[in-house]
């Protein structure tokens, strides 16, 4: 009787260690299908300290103050002690709310976006835990998704997260398309940032700092004794899409992408927009244009661009 016990104990292991080799196996398919990498902690680590976005750079006496450092070579051990390795598992979740994440932005396009090339950058990740590097904030590194671990504790808000910075991304690869949404949404260059400014260094975001057509700047500027990165004032509104329109760029589209069944419909106001763009060696791409309440329609620019109403 015990032997018939053992060797059924031994039978169910076998079998579940052949159940999980074939998940296992399964994902690390999904993961090359998808063109996923995930970094480890070492390699993580690694890209962090060559800095080869140059962020650092871009750290101001405030910044500096803000993070808790003295010299930017302090953020070194930060980085080490915030780096981790996810298990089997934690991976198997991410691989799946990217999948999730492609399909979301493959449903949708506006001007100055398209969904399907966003869906098509490479994914790039690593994992952070705490708040010792960028205040364990998500953002993106050059083309790298940096993601915290607290973010696995919630499917739905990961998957929102993914497509956020996924949209930085975007931003970063294809300027042109960024310019024509920034235009379109009246938004101008007002000045570049220098290291003499108080305002917050931002990975996600460009050298610039914008103002709209009502000539109210977008900034987020440090309090005067700043405890951490967070610790700003936000103008015009003290709200955080209002810091830089590329952040106002990819909040709404989140938005979009989450309170609208309408993604594909390209008509606006009972008119269709399509865009002509010979110089990329495109003859008409349709974008869907959404009108929401914070947001002016700069028709001069439309028509700048070649946007035709139809």
């Amino acid at each position: 009787m015990i032997k018939i016990l053992i060797i059924i104990i031994i039978i169910i292991i076998i079998m579940s260690l052949v159940q999980v080799f074939n998940k296992n196996l399964c994902e690390e398919n999904k993961q090359k299908r998808l063109n996923i990498t995930i970094f480890n902690k070492e390699k993580l680590i690694s890209i962090l300290n060559k800095n080869e976005d140059n962020f650092y750079q871009k750290l101001t006496p405030k910044d500096l103050i803000a993070r808790g450092l003295n010299t930017i070579d302090d953020y070194s051990k930060k980085i080490e002690e915030s780096c981790i390795d996810i298990n089997c598992f934690e991976k198997a979740l991410l691989i799946d709310s990217i999948e999730e994440a492609n399909n979301k932005l493959r449903k949708y396009k506006t001007a100055g976006f398209d969904g399907e090339k966003c869906a098509q950058i490479k994914w790039a990740v690593g994992i952070i835990n705490g708040n010792k590097y960028e205040y364990g904030i998500p953002h993106s590194r050059g083309n790298i998704i940096i993601c915290p671990k607290y973010l696995f504790n919630d499917k739905n808000t990961l998957i929102k997260i993914l497509i956020y910075l996924k949209i930085h991304l975007y931003q970063k690869i294809y300027p042109y398309d960024t310019k024509i949404f920034l235009d379109v949404n009246g938004f101008i260059k007002y000045k570049k940032r220098t290291l003499r400014d108080n305002y917050r260094a931002n990975p996600n975001l460009d050298n610039w700092i914008y103002k709209n057509r009502k000539n109210l700047v977008y900034e987020a500027v440090y309090k005067e004794y700043p405890n951490n990165i967070i610790d700003i004032i936000i103008r015009p509104l003290d709200s955080y899409n209002y810091e830089h329109p590329f952040i106002f760029m990819a909040d709404s589209i989140l938005d979009t992408l989450y309170n609208s069944n309408l993604y594909m419909s390209n008509v606006i106001n009972n008119k269709t927009f399509v865009i002509e763009r010979s110089n990329k060696k495109e003859s008409e791409v349709e974008y869907k244009y959404d009108i929401r309440p914070d947001t002016n329609i700069d028709m001069k620019k439309i028509e700048s661009y070649n946007i035709k109403l139809i």
